[in-house]
Formats: C-alpha cells, structure tokens, sequence
C-alpha cells in the first residue's frame, strides 16, 4: 500500500491502495496535527467497539446454571472471578462458541458486524471507524491493535471482517485487518503488550500514542515509561 498526507488547512488527505489494486481517496476535515505520532495504539474492547469480547462468551457455573459474566464481575479477569464465586468458569454446551461468529453484511458485501451464536452483534462504537480511517492514512504511523481479552480468536475474526471503508462503486473496501502494522493481543498487562511492541517496531513510548477506555492502563504505561528513563 501507498501513503500520501496532505494536512494543508488542517485536513488530512490519505490515498491508500487496497490489496487487489484500487485506490481509494477520502478526505476527512481533522485537526491538523503538529507531530505524528510513530504508533497509534487501539485498545479494542470499549475503545473501538462493542460489546467487550468477554459479554459474548459461553461459560456457565458448573457447566450447568448460566452467568452473565458482564453483569456480574464486569472487568475482572476469569482468575478474580473465580475467587469471589467460588466456582470455575468452565465451556457450557448450551452456549454458541466463539468460532461460530458470522460476519453480518449489507446487500452490496460490506461487513458492519459481527453476530454471536445468540444473536448478540459486534460492532464499531461511535466515531472509531472514522478514527482508523483517518490514522491509517497518517504517513509515517504505525497502526497496532493491543487488547488484554482472553477471546483472542474472536478478536481476530472481528478484525480480519470488519470493514473501515468500502467503495461502493467496485464493491471492495479494507478491513480492521488490512490497515493493521501490528498487534498484540493476548491476556496479560498492558506494560507487557507495549514492551513488545516496542521491540517488535524498533519505537520509543514517547513516540507513541496509546487510546484506551481504562484510564489505569495508561497509568501502568507511565510508570513504566517512568522506569525506563522515557519522558
């Protein structure tokens, strides 16, 4: 793919060619910046989209009597769930797996969602699309997707569907996946995810910018920023 910025009276121009071939040309009116940052880091579930990955998930207590994980431990992690409840968060048969996620498209082929076993849908929170479109078409930035979710499978088939543009006129469009330069996505901390893709994209934190529901995530980063010297 090609990139070219225009910021000129504070837009952004970004030219991108799509696997296949076709151009696409999209001018969107944002705030010019002063510095690009090298990374844009997306954390996904609450940040770009909706529901988190762990309320479409398919445990039970005892394998038999359904939990809402959602509505009863919220964002605690399966280990601190197991300790207030006293029960193991095991697979249950009645509920669909993660593996069975359709993508859900509208007539001309573009993926706006995607649905679980039970009828729940995936999809973009308010103006996170448009975020995407607009730092993909940033020169020079990287696009990583860094998430702490134990359905890392799912997460995958979300990206690898949903579309952030489409062009109607060849129906073919770019998805979560293909405006991607890297990710790190697997339980853990985020200190841990952003170690990695230090390493992995040769970045200093400093040259990052890093968007995220949890604002204790970001202090994580701070003091291991702090740590290792970067201001």
């Amino acid at each position: 793919s090609s990139n070219s910025g225009d910021r000129s009276r504070g837009r952004v121009r970004a030219t991108r060619t799509h696997r296949g071939g076709m151009a696409r040309d999209m001018e969107l009116e944002v705030p010019r910046p002063r510095r690009v940052p090298k990374v844009v880091a997306l954390d996904l579930d609450a940040t770009v989209w909706m529901p988190e990955l762990y309320m479409m998930t398919e445990y039970a207590l005892d394998s038999t009597s359904l939990v809402v994980v959602g509505s009863l431990v919220g964002w605690l992690d399966r280990s601190l769930a197991h300790r207030l409840t006293g029960h193991s968060l095991t697979h249950s048969p009645a509920r669909a797996s993660h593996t069975t996620l359709k993508p859900l498209r509208r007539k001309n082929g573009e993926c706006y969602a995607v649905r679980d076993g039970w009828g729940q849908e995936l999809t973009f929170m308010e103006d996170a699309k448009r975020v995407i479109q607009i730092v993909s078409g940033w020169e020079g930035c990287q696009l990583a997707y860094v998430s702490r979710t134990t359905e890392v499978e799912a997460a995958h088939l979300a990206i690898e569907h949903l579309h952030v543009e489409f062009d109607e006129r060849v129906k073919v469009g770019r998805t979560m996946g293909d405006v991607m330069d890297h990710h790190e996505i697997y339980p853990g901390s985020k200190v841990g995810h952003f170690t990695e893709l230090k390493k992995a994209l040769g970045v200093a934190f400093t040259d990052m910018l890093f968007l995220d529901n949890e604002s204790w995530c970001v202090v994580w980063l701070r003091g291991e920023r702090g740590r290792e010297g970067e201001r």
